[in-house]
């Protein structure tokens, strides 16, 4: 999916890992494994500023899109681990 400004793509395989590309360079930015199990949702969230990834057993996590750290994750035995 792309950023609300056009700037990033952000791509996601079934197994949890999201790459984040330059559209204007089609450079990779990073590559992070998600840890959510049969992602079936990705989207940009705040403006562009986070990446949410999810799951299909309710599992997900929220991702800088600076840095690519990991800000916000819920397991699916509803687990919440935050870094804020």
């Amino acid at each position: 999916c792309f950023s609300p400004d056009g700037e990033w793509l952000a791509t996601a395989s079934a197994s949890g890992e999201v790459v984040l590309w330059s559209t204007s360079t089609f450079q990779e930015r990073y590559r992070v494994t998600s840890g959510v199990s049969d992602m079936n949702f990705l989207a940009f969230v705040m403006h562009g500023t986070e990446l949410l990834v999810a799951g299909s057993r309710g599992d997900c996590s929220i991702w800088s899109v600076a840095d690519g750290s990991l800000m916000f994750q819920v397991d699916d035995d509803a687990t919440v681990e935050t870094q804020w």
